[in-house]
């Protein structure tokens, strides 16, 4: 088996950006059920409950578009930004319960950098198959000096720019999205040192990919065969988002689907 130096991580952050007085297009959203024992909600939980439409149909994201920042390679864009009514800060025990606790009087925009550049690393703890093993992010690498390296730069660069993006959402054109004061106290989004210092304390990863790369026989970095088979190991394949040398995009899913249908051609041909 080999310990390879190139798991990778799409990361996000999150801020919660409350609406006290209500987004102006959503005033009349409670974003709750009905009281027990009473059937009707407000107009958008009803326009759900008999014609399954409008906005309570959503997946909870209300709002989202792609932009591309200065720094993006091969003209594609590299940042999604999404809103969601709710306290999303991340992925811990409880999230789930915590995001839509009451008062629902919240709003969270996130900014999710795709394409990152930032190789982290797996290594193993011990001899113990059960161990967890070791995992560095390595999120913003710096170099032997304590400097972000280039990569790193860009990567930071591009989350700032979407940090612009997401401000001039909040001014809005009737009135300002207060910040939580909970959550974002102390907070300087004014300055470009005060933006790369939040984004480098609040990034999170999920999706993680890319620790078991498949190449051909010329790829020293190569975990799996372009069968997916794990090299030097029999009858053992690995068919998930580990073999990306490279995070896909935005999200994993649809690749993921992608390579599934490869590995169950290669699998049958070789039954075959």
């Amino acid at each position: 088996m080999k310990n390879c130096k190139n798991l990778k991580l799409t990361f996000q952050f999150a801020s919660i950006f409350p609406a006290w007085g209500r987004i102006c297009r959503i005033a009349k959203a409670t974003f709750q059920c009905p009281p027990e024992g009473e059937k009707d909600g407000d107009e958008f939980f009803n326009e759900w409950r008999d014609k399954f439409t409008g906005l309570y149909a959503t997946n909870g994201a209300v709002i989202g578009f792609l932009a591309r920042s200065s720094v993006a390679e091969n003209d594609e864009p590299d940042l999604f930004i999404f809103g969601v009514p709710g306290a999303f800060t991340g992925y811990y025990t409880d999230w789930s319960k915590e995001a839509v606790e009451p008062p629902h009087d919240k709003w969270t925009w996130l900014l999710l950098k795709a394409h990152a550049r930032f190789r982290g690393q797996v290594t193993l703890r011990s001899n113990d198959p059960l161990d967890p093993p070791l995992v560095d992010f390595n999120y913003f690498e710096r170099d032997q000096n304590g400097a972000l390296t280039p990569s790193a730069e860009k990567d930071l660069q591009a989350m700032r720019e979407g940090v612009g993006i997401i401000k001039r959402l909040l001014r809005g054109e009737q009135h300002q999205l207060p910040l939580h004061p909970d959550c974002m106290e102390g907070v300087d989004l004014e300055s470009d040192e005060g933006i790369d210092k939040f984004v480098q304390d609040r990034a999170w990863g999920h999706h993680a990919s890319c620790t078991c790369k498949i190449g051909g026989d010329d790829d020293k970095d190569a975990v799996l065969d372009p069968s997916f088979r794990v090299r030097g190991v029999k009858g053992l394949r690995v068919v998930d988002a580990s073999v990306f040398p490279r995070i896909p995009g935005f999200f994993v899913v649809m690749p993921i689907y992608m390579i599934a249908e490869k590995a169950a051609d290669a699998i049958l041909a070789d039954a075959n």
